[in-house]
């Protein structure tokens, strides 16, 4: 994922817009978004009566993200970094060791840089138990061991967190769901 700050839209934008200025601020074309997550929305109201909402958004797909940082790569480099990879073990293509190593190569490949840590995400949204996180943790472990990648964290509904080992290996990260209810 890469954050894109900054983006002014009028108030009778609608998502299409949204998704084709995060493309432009890529410079990559707009079908290569494959999920884009808006953090913040705000308006802003300093040049009345130009009135615009401004975004900070999430742009995420399978190298999108890391096409734009690998042309920073020379100056992130130069400091100390962290690049994680998320690891979803229900998500297609990432449900299996081999697998997950091929996406951060790839990952790498493309960014010019390397992962410094895994973190486990693997969930089922509402549907989530303490089976769903231990496989994560358990196919982690594994790329972990096999890739010399440290595990830095693990998600975990809140709910959730009494119900875990532990010796479970990484920072637990306890998150909470906000999402509309079923029928919306």
């Amino acid at each position: 994922m890469i954050r894109l700050r900054d983006i002014p839209l009028p108030p009778e934008h609608n998502a299409h817009q949204l998704q084709f200025e995060a493309a432009q601020m890529l410079k990559i074309s707009n079908s290569k978004i494959r999920q884009l997550r808006i953090v913040r929305r705000s308006v802003d109201a300093r040049k009345k009566p130009d009135l615009y909402y401004n975004y900070v958004v999430d742009v995420g797909g399978d190298d999108v993200g890391a096409r734009v940082i690998g042309r920073f790569s020379h100056l992130i480099e130069e400091d100390d970094y962290d690049m994680f990879c998320i690891v979803n073990a229900n998500r297609e293509n990432t449900q299996i060791a081999e697998d997950v190593i091929k996406h951060i190569k790839s990952i790498e490949y493309t960014s010019k840089l390397k992962v410094t840590g895994l973190i486990s995400n693997t969930h089922l949204v509402r549907e989530t138990t303490i089976d769903d996180i231990l496989k994560g943790q358990s196919l982690v472990k594994e790329v972990s061991n096999l890739t010399n990648i440290p595990i830095k964290y693990i998600t975990c509904l809140q709910s959730l967190i009494p119900q875990l080992p532990k010796d479970i290996e990484g920072e637990i990260f306890p998150i909470k769901l906000y999402m509309r209810e079923d029928w919306m």
